[in-house]
């Protein structure tokens, strides 16, 4: 993002008895933008008003907040938007936030339903809590160049975000499977660590399926470098009808198709059944529990399918996903089985 030194003329704020939340004002396109100085060279965004009614902002449209502000002759650098600073500004419809911002506190954009569109700084910057909570409009998110986690729970509130494209630095993602109506994923090229494939988030060998969108429908074809499909990653996916797991898969968790009500069809291409889930004692068993327990399983022959049909666990009871580490025990009830006989066929 370029960097941007705006010099505002500043006008001081009357203080009539009470305590004010802010130490100075800005007039910024005929609005007006409240300021803390937080150091000898910085100050922090923050809301109109004093501290004890923090009287909503009156900010309207689309908002370039400057880097650096002039104050008494002095240019102080903007570090930070302070907590509740943009909160109830219900006509606010775009923030772009200057390279510099280091943190936003908490509820900063509180109940900004009008806000459609978030551009962050290229540096690193860490969150309050509930930043966007109530803002049920974004739709489009930038993320900083220079970022290396990024935690997507911050949008929950939204049901518009449907895309989100990864940056070349990020190397850890949270929070995908919070956003309701995301259909694909996509990452920058030059990403070291992580890579897309059909709108699906794996690492950047694609061995490691990560995350399947939640509003993700139709079929879905999972790369065929992928070993391992990282337990919880499909669960959200309710949309899905039809999923092919190619042969290299050795990690699946039995519970991957458990909320699919949708789901038609599930294809193995390997002809020997893999472990997907653990008992009590430790043993180790191919077990699916399904929603829809009609859903087909597709095998690639009939020796695969003698093989399946053997091997497959349809006894109810409490299960754990098939690794060492995990101690979460999950019921699997009796209607929760396709059925041995009749589900497992031949493509």
């Amino acid at each position: 993002m370029k960097l941007r030194s705006i010099f505002l003329t500043l006008a001081m704020l009357a203080v009539c008895g009470i305590a004010k939340a802010h130490d100075f004002r800005l007039a910024l396109n005929n609005q007006y933008i409240y300021f803390n100085i937080t150091g000898e060279d910085s100050v922090e965004v923050t809301y109109k008003g004093s501290i004890k009614d923090n009287t909503p902002t009156d900010i309207a449209g689309g908002l370039v907040l400057p880097s650096q502000v002039k104050y008494n002759g002095k240019v102080y650098d903007v570090t930070a938007i302070g907590p509740k600073a943009f909160s109830g500004a219900t006509k606010l419809t775009s923030i772009e936030i200057p390279t510099g911002v280091a943190s936003i506190g908490a509820f900063a954009f509180e109940d900004c339903t009008a806000l459609k569109r978030v551009i962050f700084p290229s540096n690193e910057v860490t969150f309050g809590e509930g930043v966007f909570f109530g803002c049920t409009a974004i739709e489009n998110v930038s993320l900083g160049s220079d970022w290396r986690k990024v935690n997507f729970t911050m949008f929950r509130w939204s049901n518009r975000i449907t895309s989100v494209h990864i940056s070349a630095r990020i190397e850890r993602v949270e929070g995908l499977n919070r956003l309701k109506k995301l259909t694909s994923i996509t990452v920058d090229n030059n990403n070291r660590h992580l890579a897309s494939y059909d709108g699906v988030l794996y690492s950047k060998d694609y061995s490691r399926l990560y995350v399947c969108p939640r509003a993700y429908s139709g079929e879905l074809s999972i790369h065929g470098n992928t070993t391992e499909v990282v337990s919880g990653s499909l669960i959200d996916a309710v949309n899905i009808r039809y999923i092919y797991i190619p042969s290299g898969v050795e990690s699946l968790s039995f519970r991957e198709f458990s909320r699919m009500k949708g789901l038609v069809s599930v294809t193995f291409a390997s002809s020997r059944p893999i472990n997907t889930a653990r008992d009590y004692y430790g043993r180790y068993h191919f077990l699916l529990q399904v929603a829809n327990p009609d859903v087909v399983i597709y095998v690639p022959n009939k020796d695969a399918r003698k093989r399946y049909k053997e091997i497959i666990k349809l006894e109810p009871g409490k299960y754990s996903d098939c690794v060492e580490s995990s101690n979460l025990y999950y019921e699997v009830k009796e209607n929760e089985f396709p059925d041995r006989n009749k589900n497992i066929k031949v493509r």
